[in-house]
C-alpha cells in the first residue's frame, strides 16, 4: 500500500502529537542513476523516513 508522507504526519497531528523532527534518507544508488526524468523524480523520494513526535496534553 502506497501512502503519502502527509498521511502519517496528518494522522499524528489529529491524534494530538506535535512533530519535533522529520528525518529522511535516500538510497545512495539513486544518486548514481542516469540524468533522466525518472532518475530525477526517484532522487526526490525518501527511501526511509523517521518522525520524531511528542504527545501534547
Amino acid at each position: 500500500m502506497n501512502r503519502k508522507l502527509s498521511t502519517y504526519v496528518n494522522a499524528l497531528a489529529k491524534a494530538g502529537f506535535a512533530i519535533e523532527q522529520l528525518f529522511e534518507e535516500s538510497h545512495e544508488e539513486l544518486r548514481q542513476l542516469q540524468n533522466d526524468d525518472f532518475a530525477n523524480k526517484a532522487k526526490m523520494l525518501p527511501v526511509t523516513f523517521v518522525i520524531k513526535a511528542r504527545k501534547l496534553y
